[in-house]
Protein backbone atom coordinates (compact mmCIF):
# COMPACT_ATOMS: atom_id res chain seq x y z
CA UNK A 1 0.00 0.00 0.00
CA UNK A 2 1.54 3.29 -1.06
CA UNK A 3 1.00 6.64 0.61
CA UNK A 4 0.93 10.02 -1.11
CA UNK A 5 3.58 9.81 -3.80
CA UNK A 6 5.21 11.82 -6.53
CA UNK A 7 3.67 9.97 -9.44
CA UNK A 8 0.24 10.83 -10.77
CA UNK A 9 -2.70 9.28 -8.98
CA UNK A 10 -5.70 8.57 -11.19
CA UNK A 11 -9.35 8.00 -10.28
CA UNK A 12 -10.46 4.38 -10.28
CA UNK A 13 -13.00 3.24 -12.92
CA UNK A 14 -15.69 3.46 -10.24
CA UNK A 15 -14.69 6.97 -9.22
CA UNK A 16 -14.81 8.15 -12.83
CA UNK A 17 -18.60 7.78 -12.67
CA UNK A 18 -19.00 10.73 -10.30
CA UNK A 19 -20.48 14.03 -11.51
CA UNK A 20 -19.43 16.58 -8.90
CA UNK A 21 -20.91 20.10 -8.84
CA UNK A 22 -20.40 23.30 -6.85
CA UNK A 23 -21.58 25.04 -4.79
CA UNK A 24 -23.91 22.62 -3.02
CA UNK A 25 -23.99 20.46 0.11
CA UNK A 26 -22.49 17.00 -0.28
CA UNK A 27 -25.96 15.41 -0.10
CA UNK A 28 -26.91 17.04 -3.41
CA UNK A 29 -23.59 17.94 -5.08
CA UNK A 30 -22.72 14.51 -6.52
CA UNK A 31 -24.49 12.09 -8.79
CA UNK A 32 -23.33 8.68 -10.01
CA UNK A 33 -23.41 8.11 -13.75
CA UNK A 34 -24.35 4.75 -15.21
CA UNK A 35 -21.61 5.30 -17.79
CA UNK A 36 -18.61 7.51 -17.02
CA UNK A 37 -18.21 8.43 -20.68
CA UNK A 38 -21.77 9.73 -20.99
CA UNK A 39 -22.10 12.72 -18.65
CA UNK A 40 -25.63 13.42 -19.90
CA UNK A 41 -26.80 9.83 -19.46
CA UNK A 42 -28.76 8.14 -16.66
CA UNK A 43 -27.53 8.73 -13.13
CA UNK A 44 -28.37 8.13 -9.49
CA UNK A 45 -27.92 10.50 -6.54
CA UNK A 46 -24.80 9.86 -4.46
CA UNK A 47 -26.86 10.42 -1.34
CA UNK A 48 -29.71 7.90 -1.27
CA UNK A 49 -32.37 10.01 0.42
CA UNK A 50 -34.97 7.26 0.68
CA UNK A 51 -32.55 5.20 2.79
CA UNK A 52 -30.59 8.11 4.30
CA UNK A 53 -27.35 6.52 3.19
CA UNK A 54 -24.65 6.89 0.55
CA UNK A 55 -24.56 5.13 -2.81
CA UNK A 56 -22.74 1.75 -2.70
CA UNK A 57 -19.98 3.28 -4.85
CA UNK A 58 -18.95 5.22 -1.73
CA UNK A 59 -17.08 2.16 -0.43
CA UNK A 60 -15.18 1.53 -3.66
CA UNK A 61 -11.51 2.59 -4.05
CA UNK A 62 -11.11 6.20 -5.12
CA UNK A 63 -7.76 5.84 -6.79
CA UNK A 64 -5.62 3.74 -9.05
CA UNK A 65 -3.18 2.63 -7.75
CA UNK A 66 -4.62 2.32 -4.23
CA UNK A 67 -3.52 5.04 -1.80
CA UNK A 68 -3.68 5.51 1.95
CA UNK A 69 -3.00 9.27 1.76
CA UNK A 70 -3.37 11.88 -0.97
CA UNK A 71 -2.44 15.56 -0.79
CA UNK A 72 -4.91 17.52 -2.89
CA UNK A 73 -4.38 20.95 -4.42
CA UNK A 74 -6.80 23.10 -6.40
CA UNK A 75 -5.42 24.45 -9.67
CA UNK A 76 -7.19 27.80 -9.40
CA UNK A 77 -5.76 28.40 -5.93
CA UNK A 78 -2.33 27.19 -7.03
CA UNK A 79 -2.05 29.93 -9.69
CA UNK A 80 -4.13 32.60 -7.91
CA UNK A 81 -1.28 34.76 -6.58
CA UNK A 82 0.59 34.74 -9.89
CA UNK A 83 -2.50 35.64 -11.91
CA UNK A 84 -3.46 38.35 -9.41
CA UNK A 85 0.00 39.90 -9.82
CA UNK A 86 -0.38 39.81 -13.60
CA UNK A 87 -3.83 41.39 -13.39
CA UNK A 88 -2.36 44.22 -11.29
CA UNK A 89 0.94 44.61 -13.16
CA UNK A 90 0.03 48.29 -13.64
CA UNK A 91 0.57 48.85 -9.88
CA UNK A 92 2.78 51.87 -9.13
CA UNK A 93 4.55 52.61 -5.81
CA UNK A 94 3.63 56.27 -6.33
CA UNK A 95 -0.09 55.43 -6.51
CA UNK A 96 -1.83 55.89 -3.16
CA UNK A 97 -4.18 53.03 -4.01
CA UNK A 98 -1.27 50.58 -4.17
CA UNK A 99 0.36 49.12 -1.07
CA UNK A 100 3.75 47.42 -1.25
CA UNK A 101 5.67 45.54 1.41
CA UNK A 102 8.92 47.12 2.64
CA UNK A 103 11.96 46.18 0.60
CA UNK A 104 15.70 46.19 1.28
CA UNK A 105 16.32 46.75 -2.43
CA UNK A 106 15.89 49.97 -4.37
CA UNK A 107 12.70 48.69 -6.01
CA UNK A 108 9.32 48.18 -4.35
CA UNK A 109 8.60 45.12 -2.27
CA UNK A 110 5.83 42.61 -2.82
CA UNK A 111 2.49 44.09 -3.90
CA UNK A 112 0.03 43.76 -1.01
CA UNK A 113 -3.01 45.72 -2.22
CA UNK A 114 -4.19 47.27 -5.48
CA UNK A 115 -7.50 48.57 -6.84
CA UNK A 116 -9.08 47.93 -3.46
CA UNK A 117 -8.12 44.23 -3.60
CA UNK A 118 -5.78 42.62 -1.10
CA UNK A 119 -3.16 40.12 -2.22
CA UNK A 120 -4.67 36.61 -2.14
CA UNK A 121 -3.98 34.44 0.88
CA UNK A 122 -3.87 30.93 -0.54
CA UNK A 123 -5.00 28.20 1.85
CA UNK A 124 -2.78 25.12 2.27
CA UNK A 125 -3.70 21.93 0.39
CA UNK A 126 -5.96 19.35 1.99
CA UNK A 127 -4.77 15.86 2.93
CA UNK A 128 -7.12 12.90 2.49
CA UNK A 129 -6.40 9.76 4.52
CA UNK A 130 -7.99 6.34 4.60
CA UNK A 131 -10.55 5.95 7.38
CA UNK A 132 -11.80 2.39 7.88
CA UNK A 133 -9.95 0.54 5.10
CA UNK A 134 -6.33 0.26 4.06
CA UNK A 135 -7.05 2.49 1.07
CA UNK A 136 -8.92 5.72 0.45
CA UNK A 137 -12.52 5.05 -0.53
CA UNK A 138 -14.68 7.25 -2.74
CA UNK A 139 -16.39 8.60 0.36
CA UNK A 140 -13.12 9.25 2.20
CA UNK A 141 -12.04 11.42 -0.71
CA UNK A 142 -15.22 13.28 -1.65
CA UNK A 143 -16.30 13.99 1.93
CA UNK A 144 -12.92 15.48 2.87
CA UNK A 145 -12.34 17.38 -0.35
CA UNK A 146 -15.91 18.65 -0.70
CA UNK A 147 -15.76 20.11 2.80
CA UNK A 148 -12.52 21.88 1.82
CA UNK A 149 -14.02 23.15 -1.45
CA UNK A 150 -17.05 24.59 0.29
CA UNK A 151 -14.94 26.16 3.06
CA UNK A 152 -12.79 27.92 0.45
CA UNK A 153 -15.40 28.38 -2.26
CA UNK A 154 -15.27 32.19 -2.18
CA UNK A 155 -11.50 32.04 -2.70
CA UNK A 156 -11.86 29.50 -5.52
CA UNK A 157 -14.50 31.65 -7.21
CA UNK A 158 -12.33 34.76 -6.90
CA UNK A 159 -9.33 32.88 -8.30
CA UNK A 160 -11.38 31.44 -11.19
CA UNK A 161 -12.60 34.94 -12.09
CA UNK A 162 -9.46 36.96 -11.31
CA UNK A 163 -9.49 38.58 -14.77
CA UNK A 164 -13.01 39.84 -14.09
CA UNK A 165 -11.95 41.45 -10.83
CA UNK A 166 -12.83 38.33 -8.86
CA UNK A 167 -16.54 38.62 -9.64
CA UNK A 168 -18.19 35.45 -11.06
CA UNK A 169 -20.80 35.75 -13.82
CA UNK A 170 -24.42 35.52 -12.70
CA UNK A 171 -25.71 31.97 -12.48
CA UNK A 172 -22.29 30.36 -12.94
CA UNK A 173 -22.42 26.57 -12.47
CA UNK A 174 -19.17 24.79 -11.66
CA UNK A 175 -17.99 21.19 -11.91
CA UNK A 176 -15.03 19.46 -10.26
CA UNK A 177 -12.66 17.97 -12.83
CA UNK A 178 -10.41 15.31 -11.31
CA UNK A 179 -8.31 13.63 -14.00
CA UNK A 180 -5.54 13.71 -11.39
CA UNK A 181 -6.60 13.25 -7.77
CA UNK A 182 -3.71 15.42 -6.60
CA UNK A 183 -4.64 18.51 -8.62
CA UNK A 184 -8.30 19.32 -9.17
CA UNK A 185 -9.68 21.91 -11.56
CA UNK A 186 -12.94 23.74 -10.92
CA UNK A 187 -14.43 24.51 -14.32
CA UNK A 188 -17.58 25.94 -15.83
CA UNK A 189 -20.22 23.28 -16.43
CA UNK A 190 -20.23 24.10 -20.16
CA UNK A 191 -16.56 23.01 -20.40
CA UNK A 192 -17.02 19.70 -18.58
CA UNK A 193 -15.64 16.53 -20.18
CA UNK A 194 -15.80 12.99 -18.75
CA UNK A 195 -12.99 12.21 -16.33
CA UNK A 196 -10.26 10.11 -17.89
CA UNK A 197 -8.56 7.26 -16.09
CA UNK A 198 -5.04 5.96 -16.15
Amino acid sequence: MSSASRHLIFPSPEAQRLRWTLPAPLTSAISVLDNAQNPDGPREPYFQESRSTWHPISEEPMSYPLQSSITVEIYQLDVWEHQWEEYHEHADPNDSDCVFAPSDDEGPGELLECCGEQRPKVPPPVVVTASNKEYITVHDYVSTVHSYLMEHFEDISAAENVWEGGVPPAGQKLVVSYDSLQLLMIIDESMYLPTAGA
